[in-house]
C-alpha cells in the first residue's frame, strides 16, 4: 500500500508539473474568458443579459446551461484556476528544491560529481608542462575569469561560475504566479464595485445609498465613507497627447477637510488611492434642486441620461421626496426644457392628486409645494458617473506582477553559468576534464569557454 500511494503522489506530481497540461489549462481559460466578454454577464449587466436572452432564446440555453453568465465565480472557471494554481505551485516547488540544492553545494564538488566529469567530459584538454601540467592547469582556471566568472581553484576541481542570483529568479517568478491565482479570485470576496453619479460641482459620500449599482463580495465590509467630489468645469472633449479622451471630469477624495486624492479621470486614466479605483464610465445632464422648508434647504441631484425617445434627446432624472416616517409625499422629475437651453422643467406627482407640472424653470426659480415648502433650482449642467472599485487585493497584484517582472528579467539577464575543470590522466598524460552548464542551455557559452581554454592551451 505504501509503495502505491508514494507511487500515486509521483506520478501526481509529474502530472501537475508536466508543462503540456499548464499550456492546456491556460489556452482553456484564455477561450473561456475571451468568450465570457461577449456573453452578458449577470453580476453587473443584468438588463441587457435579459434582453440578449430574448433575442437568442437558443443560445441563451446553452451559455445558461454552462454557467457563462456567471463566468467567474462558477464552479467550472474555479477548477481551472485551481487546477492552474496547483499545476504552478509543483512546478515552483521543483524549481525551488533544484535552485536551493545547487545554491548548497555551490563551491563544493563530491566524489561522485567528480566521476561523472571524468567519465563524460564536455571535453579534455592535455596539460603539458615540464611540472606535470600543474601550472598549465592554474592558467587554464585563471583564463575563465575572462569569461566574467568567479574562480575556486583546488588542487584537483575547478569551479567557475556566475549568476548564482540567477537560479532564484524562475522560481520567485512562479511563485510570483501562484500568488496571482490566488489574490485575484480571493479579490472578488472582499471588493466591492459600483457606480455612482456626481452632478459637476457637487459631492457624494462612499456610502452604499449613494451609489445607483453596487456589487460587494461576501467578505467586504464598509465602503471608506470617503467624500468623491467632481470639479465644476468638465470638457467633453479632453485633448491629452493629441488624442481626444472624451468626458474628462477632475476628480478629488476628501477625506475630512484633507484632499487626499485628485486627478483627471478619462479612459485608462482611473484616479487611484488606496485600495480604491476611480473611473470615467459616462456622462449626462445634471440638476441640484433643494426642498426649501422654514427650517431647512436639502439638495437633491438629480442625473439625466440620454433617451433616442425623447424629443430633446435627453431623458428624466427622478427622485422621491419622503417624510420622516418614510411616507412618499411626491415624486420629483427633472427634464430639459425643449424649447429653452439653460432651463428645466420639474414635474412632482403627488399621491392621489393631479400632476403639478411647473412652467420652464432657470436656477433659483422656485415651485411652491404645500405647507409653505418649495422646491428651488440651485444648478443645472452636467454630471459624470463614475465606476468606483475598492479592492484590497489590487495593491497585493501589482506587488506581485512587479515581482514576477523582475523575478523573470533575472532569470533571463542574469543566468546560471558554471564550469568545471577536473584533473585525470589519459593514457599515463595529465589533462583536464570540461564539464560546462548554462542555466538557459545556451550553446554559445560552451563554445566561447572552449575557445578560451583551447587559446590557453596554445600558449
Amino acid at each position: 500500500m505504501a509503495v502505491s500511494r508514494a507511487s500515486a503522489r509521483r506520478t501526481l506530481g509529474q502530472t501537475l508539473r508536466s508543462p503540456r497540461l499548464a499550456v492546456w489549462l491556460l489556452a482553456i481559460l484564455i477561450v473561456y474568458m475571451a468568450v465570457s466578454t461577449i456573453v452578458p454577464q449577470r453580476s453587473y449587466r443584468g438588463e441587457e443579459l435579459s434582453q440578449w436572452a430574448e433575442r437568442y432564446p437558443a443560445l441563451a440555453a446553452v451559455t445558461g446551461s454552462l454557467g457563462l453568465h456567471d463566468a467567474y465565480v462558477n464552479i467550472f472557471f474555479l477548477a481551472l484556476v485551481v487546477l492552474l494554481a496547483a499545476s504552478t505551485a509543483a512546478c515552483a516547488w521543483q524549481r525551488t528544491t533544484r535552485a536551493t540544492g545547487m545554491l548548497r553545494r555551490l563551491g563544493t564538488i563530491d566524489s561522485g560529481r567528480v566521476g561523472s566529469i571524468r567519465s563524460a567530459p564536455v571535453a579534455r584538454i592535455p596539460l603539458t608542462g615540464e611540472d606535470g601540467g600543474d601550472t598549465a592547469y592554474r592558467e587554464a582556471a585563471s583564463a575563465l575569469r575572462s569569461l566574467g566568472l568567479s574562480v575556486r581553484t583546488g588542487p584537483l576541481v575547478t569551479e567557475a561560475s556566475s549568476g548564482a542570483l540567477g537560479l532564484l529568479g524562475s522560481p520567485v517568478f512562479h511563485w510570483a504566479l501562484v500568488g496571482l491565482m490566488l489574490a485575484i479570485p480571493a479579490g472578488q470576496l472582499v471588493r466591492a464595485e459600483g457606480q455612482i453619479g456626481i452632478v459637476t460641482g457637487y459631492e457624494k459620500a462612499d456610502v452604499a445609498e449613494e451609489y445607483g449599482v453596487l456589487e460587494r463580495g461576501l467578505f467586504h465590509g464598509e465602503l471608506s465613507g470617503l467624500v468623491i467630489g467632481v470639479e465644476p468645469e468638465m470638457p467633453l472633449e479632453y485633448i491629452d497627447g493629441g488624442v481626444d479622451r472624451g468626458a474628462a471630469p477632475e476628480v478629488y477624495l476628501r477625506d475630512g477637510e484633507s484632499v487626499v486624492a485628485r486627478g483627471r479621470v478619462y479612459p485608462n486614466k482611473p484616479l487611484r488611492y488606496g485600495a480604491m479605483t476611480i473611473h470615467m464610465s459616462e456622462h449626462g445632464l445634471g440638476a441640484v434642486v433643494s426642498l426649501v422648508t422654514s427650517e431647512t434647504a436639502e439638495e437633491s441631484q438629480y442625473l439625466i441620461d440620454r433617451d433616442a425617445s425623447s424629443p430633446t434627446g435627453w431623458g428624466k432624472g427622478v427622485q422621491g421626496l419622503y417624510d420622516e416616517a418614510g411616507r412618499e409625499l411626491a415624486e420629483i422629475s427633472v427634464e430639459p426644457d425643449p424649447e429653452s437651453t439653460g432651463r428645466a422643467v420639474v414635474e412632482i406627482d403627488r399621491p392621489g392628486e393631479q400632476t403639478l407640472r411647473s412652467s420652464s424653470l432657470g436656477v433659483g426659480d422656485t415651485v411652491e409645494l404645500m405647507d409653505g415648502a418649495s422646491l428651488r433650482v440651485e444648478y443645472l449642467g452636467s454630471y459624470a458617473r463614475l465606476s468606483v472599485v475598492e479592492d484590497p487585493s489590487v495593491p497585493v497584484v501589482y506587488l506581485l506582477l512587479t515581482i514576477a517582472c523582475i523575478a523573470a528579467a533575472v532569470s533571463v539577464l542574469v543566468p546560471y553559468r558554471t564550469v568545471w575543470l577536473v584533473r585525470d590522466e589519459v593514457d599515463g598524460e595529465p589533462v583536464v576534464a570540461v564539464s560546462i552548464r548554462h542555466s538557459r542551455g545556451e550553446r554559445s557559452f560552451r563554445e566561447r569557454v572552449l575557445e578560451v581554454l583551447a587559446g590557453q592551451e596554445e600558449q
